[in-house]
């Protein structure tokens, strides 16, 4: 086992890496004047406080590879995704952000689960199948409250975060003269005029259906993947679990002494 000190130099190296990415998008924004990136940047920085929050305030354990995973999580989805315009540069940077989303929210699914009974033998008692369903549909709320938030700010603010999609091809009743429900299909769409030619698309530009589905399906991946990941190597270590999930610091502290004592006994 490593020790204390190595692991707490490993996560402050990784921190001050994290702060240094943050400070110069900081500064560039800055010296842009661009006063909604120095929002994001500064936000940034506060959330790196969380973990501490938490940790101090309401005396919960946080895993450093769970620390880890967020504060990272955090940064490429804030500073590098909407201030350095990553998911404009990288197109798979937006679904890998929503998978690792579905992953992290399945680990906090896991952990609240603990946390609410107080006892971390409960994970072993409830039926895998049971959780893996809750991880999973929790995975899932956050993802359509995460749409919901894209939703909203696009249709108030006049904002582009549900990103749109090319199409070339639609399917639709609403083209229909008749009364009843017969589908009209055009295919290729190969040019749609605007305003009587006011603008002209190369094709189909959808308002963000084809964005949303694709993030829920990955978080959906994501989540999925995480429990079916966890059940099958939990089976041969079953501490590994418990280092994703978030706890109280004094059941942290007494599962760690029994485990401690049990392996102890073990070896004698």
């Amino acid at each position: 086992m490593r020790p204390k000190w190595f692991i707490r130099l490993r996560k402050n190296f990784f921190y001050y890496g994290m702060a240094v990415i943050v400070g110069i998008s900081l500064f560039i924004s800055c010296l842009r004047m661009n006063t909604e990136h120095i929002f994001l940047c500064v936000l940034t920085l506060i959330l790196f406080m969380l973990p501490h929050v938490l940790n101090r305030w309401l005396k919960l354990y946080i895993p450093p590879v769970m620390e880890i995973v967020i504060v990272a999580f955090i940064v490429c989805g804030i500073v590098l995704g909407e201030v350095e315009n990553f998911f404009v540069r990288f197109p798979y940077w937006d679904t890998i952000m929503h998978t690792v989303n579905g992953i992290v929210c399945a680990a906090l699914s896991l952990s609240l689960v603990v946390l609410l009974n107080k006892q971390d033998k409960i994970l072993f008692r409830l039926s895998p199948v049971f959780l893996m369903v809750v991880a999973v549909s929790f995975s899932m709320l956050i993802g359509v409250l995460w749409e919901f938030f894209e939703f909203g700010v696009d249709r108030i603010m006049k904002k582009d975060m549900q990103k749109d999609t090319w199409v070339s091809e639609i399917s639709t009743v609403s083209l229909n003269t008749g009364f009843d429900s017969r589908v009209t299909t055009i295919s290729p769409i190969e040019k749609v005029t605007i305003n009587d030619g006011e603008a002209v698309l190369n094709g189909y530009l959808d308002i963000g259906l084809y964005d949303t589905m694709e993030d829920l399906f990955v978080t959906f991946v994501g989540a999925v993947s995480f429990n079916l990941f966890a059940a099958i190597y939990s089976k041969k270590h079953k501490g590994f679990i418990f280092c994703l999930l978030i706890d109280t610091q004094e059941h942290t502290k007494k599962r760690m002494e029994e485990q401690y004592h049990e392996k102890k006994s073990y070896n004698d």
